[in-house]
């Protein structure tokens, strides 16, 4: 598994929701990300990470009203078990 920064998650959410200035305590729903592109984000991250997140088995609820931060914490504890692509 290789390791993704908090940098380059905005990176990736910048290019995804073409809203600038995204920061770390942002949360998906002030970037107003659509399904179709929290897919795209957890795509990009998937390929970043080299591992199959599986998002048909993400329970994007558990996203609601956190950080961009803790979002990307959650999925690299999920990246830890999951299988490399």
């Amino acid at each position: 598994m290789n390791d993704v920064s908090i940098s380059e998650a905005l990176d990736m959410l910048t290019d995804v929701s073409g809203v600038e200035d995204v920061s770390p305590q942002m949360t998906l729903q002030a970037l107003h990300l659509d399904s179709l592109q929290l897919v795209e984000w957890v795509s990009l991250l998937e390929e970043k990470l080299d591992v199959d997140l599986d998002i048909r088995q993400l329970n994007t609820t558990e996203f609601e009203d956190r950080s961009i931060s803790d979002i990307l914490d959650m999925l690299k504890k999920r990246a830890a078990s999951a299988p490399s692509l």
